[in-house]
């Protein structure tokens, strides 16, 4: 009787032991989205337009909508994020447009978003802000 409610023990806790790294690998793997803000300086039809412009800016990606292409020049998570990298930007006179994305899995982004709420200079926000639209991915 000891022996086979033991088993039955056993048998459960492996079972409940499995379903566990189940649901957690499947979390793990399951795509999320989340809203990026962003610092937009342009937006173009033609992707070959879209180039002229990033061309003049090598800091920004081009991150493509089902319509157009965008030319990005900053991102963050964060609002405040946001807004280190455009006072740097207006020190540079670069104009923009801010917009909203949404993006897939943004896990690296939030790293780099937290270090970027806690940068002062000038060079690390912009460093930051780099990385950042490089895990959003370009054309």
């Amino acid at each position: 009787m000891k022996k086979k409610i033991i088993i039955s023990l056993l048998a459960i806790l492996t079972g409940a032991i499995l379903a566990f790294g189940t649901l957690f690998y499947l979390n793990k793997e399951t795509n999320h989205a989340e809203t990026i803000y962003a610092l937009q300086i342009g937006a173009y039809a033609s992707l070959e337009n879209a180039q002229k412009i990033q061309a003049k800016y090598p800091e920004a990606i081009i991150y493509p909508s089902e319509k157009y292409y965008h030319v990005l020049i900053g991102a963050s998570k964060s609002k405040e994020g946001l807004q280190k990298i455009a006072n740097v930007l207006q020190k540079e006179n670069i104009l923009y447009y801010e917009k909203e994305f949404v993006v897939s899995n943004p896990q690296k982004i939030d790293e780099y978003n937290t270090l970027l709420l806690k940068a002062e200079n000038d060079k690390t926000i912009m460093f930051l802000n780099t990385k950042i639209l490089e895990e959003m991915g370009e054309v």
